[in-house]
């Protein structure tokens, strides 16, 4: 389905020294012009008109960077205080992600302003609507309360708050809205721009999940690591364990090549389908 649904909202491009045709809109747009007779004027070079062999645009995406600001020794330290509440924040960035895709592709295939009324398509109000609530509840999350304020700076750094998300909603909207005499082009921009957004949302939190769940060569001699959910987590031969841990380490992980190694090897974090312990005291 959703292989059929790109199939209809992917803009056709005009291989060169071609007519120009309808090179630019969707099938979705040609359909809907040839259903109302209305004749599709030439989109101009540029994002949501190009005419030439080149492929999409790629948007790069920012990587946060969490590793500056996380001592290696306090990875799991962290992951322990807040890492259930990280895993929700990170399913909860993805739903995100995936209505400012169908958001990015309401934008793709919607035609000119001219075959509207007076007001922003009803399918993609609703949508931003409930993009705009996931973003609320988002950052009302725990995990963004008991955030360390370094974490916060990164994610303030790099443009990822709840006023950033706020400000992009309300840009896609208001160049939606035909009242206010928008493009169709400028709808397109700030809908890529949102989709961008809520990627390196979903980027970071990812990110921050795997640093805080990578140990690979760090000296954890000094770690209490008492009661500790450690099913996921990622070390190396060069990492350094409490004494009286290594042997319990290696019997509960799973190689995974190069002298690494994952405990649980699950890549999963519930703990009772993998059916691995949560480490004893002593």
């Amino acid at each position: 389905m959703n292989r059929y649904w790109a199939s209809l909202t992917r803009q056709s491009y005009r291989p060169a020294g071609t007519p120009r045709g309808h090179a630019g809109y969707t099938f979705l747009q040609r359909y809907w012009a040839s259903l109302t007779r209305y004749r599709l004027p030439e989109r101009p070079a540029g994002l949501g008109g190009r005419d030439d062999t080149a492929t999409p645009p790629v948007y790069p995406i920012r990587t946060a960077d969490f590793r500056t600001r996380i001592p290696p020794r306090q990875r799991l330290r962290l992951r322990n205080i807040f890492g259930r509440q990280l895993r929700d924040a990170r399913e909860r960035a993805k739903h995100i992600s995936d209505q400012t895709d169908q958001l990015h592709a309401f934008a793709t295939w919607i035609p000119p302003r001219e075959l509207f009324g007076s007001t922003v398509v009803p399918q993609v109000a609703d949508t931003a609507a409930g993009v705009l609530l996931a973003i609320e509840e988002l950052f009302a999350s725990d995990f963004f309360d008991l955030m360390p304020s370094d974490i916060q700076m990164v994610f303030e750094d790099s443009g990822l708050t709840q006023a950033d998300g706020r400000d992009r909603i309300g840009g896609f909207l208001a160049a939606a809205d035909v009242r206010h005499g928008a493009w169709h082009e400028d709808m397109l921009r700030r809908a890529v721009e949102l989709d961008v957004w809520s990627m390196e949302l979903w980027d970071a939190l990812q990110q921050l999940d795997q640093i805080l769940s990578d140990v690979r060569g760090v000296d954890l001699r000094e770690a209490e690591l008492e009661d500790t959910d450690l099913d996921g987590v990622r070390w190396s031969t060069a990492t350094r364990w409490p004494t009286g841990w290594h042997e319990r380490i290696v019997a509960i992980s799973v190689p995974l090549g190069s002298g690494e190694f994952e405990i649980g090897g699950t890549d999963g974090h519930d703990r009772a389908s993998a059916g691995v312990p949560i480490l004893p005291r002593g």
